[in-house]
């Protein structure tokens, strides 16, 4: 039996509001692999928080495996094994190559400055207290914006200007809570969401009428 795509939605929403941001990436790191209910589900809470777009996040781990074999060692640690290495072909190579950017007071400035350097291209990192980052526990009250090494300079360049105020803006929106809709034809509530793709289409049980968000929407207007 196919769960209620509803049901499912409030699941998700549930449940990836509960996970910690470290969580959150390790889960975008096979975003592909996600239902079509989920991935969107995932993209927003990660947003709220501003841990970056989880696709680019798939895609930056998946470069990092077939570039360095992984992460969880930094270079200079790479640097003193290299002996040891050069003895052994067959052990693999592993390179951290997320580095600290800045620090930021709240996750209101954190969301800012992540997307500023997405919108110029640039991938980044939420390091929020209390979250587990690759294999190092935060222990401070800080939160820390990260960045891949060789764009480091490039980021340091982008934040030095001043934020644009439709992020600012932005920062300060609080998400509204999903609200399913009611039939427009008997007006009974909790319809059956049937599709998500490429609006959300729902279906009465009560009545059979079917419609879709943008049908709605159209109606209003």
């Amino acid at each position: 039996m196919q769960p209620n795509p509803a049901q499912e939605y409030q699941r998700l929403s549930s449940l990836y509001a509960e996970m910690s941001d470290g969580e959150l990436e390790e889960l975008a790191a096979g975003f592909s692999d996600l239902t079509e209910l989920a991935q969107p589900i995932l993209r927003d809470e990660m947003k709220k928080r501003g841990l970056g777009d989880p696709s680019a996040i798939q895609a930056a781990a998946n470069q990092a495996k077939t570039t360095f074999g992984g992460w969880g060692q930094t270079a200079d640690e790479n640097s003193d094994n290299d002996d040891d290495a050069a003895g052994d072909e067959e052990a693999p190579v592993a390179y951290t190559w997320k580095t600290p950017l800045c620090e930021c007071e709240d996750k209101d400035q954190a969301f800012q400055t992540s997307e500023v350097l997405r919108r110029a291209g640039i991938e980044s990192w939420v390091d929020q207290p209390g979250s587990t980052f690759g294999t190092r526990s935060v222990a401070t009250n800080v939160i820390r914006i990260l960045v891949a090494a060789d764009q480091l300079e490039e980021a340091r360049t982008i934040i030095a200007r001043p934020i644009p105020q439709d992020i600012i803006d932005e920062s300060k929106e609080k998400p509204e809570d999903f609200v399913p809709p009611t039939c427009p034809k008997c007006g009974a509530e909790d319809p059956t969401l049937e599709s998500v793709d490429p609006t959300n289409s729902w279906l009465c049980e009560s009545c059979g009428a079917q419609w879709s968000d943008s049908t709605t929407a159209d109606a209003a207007t």
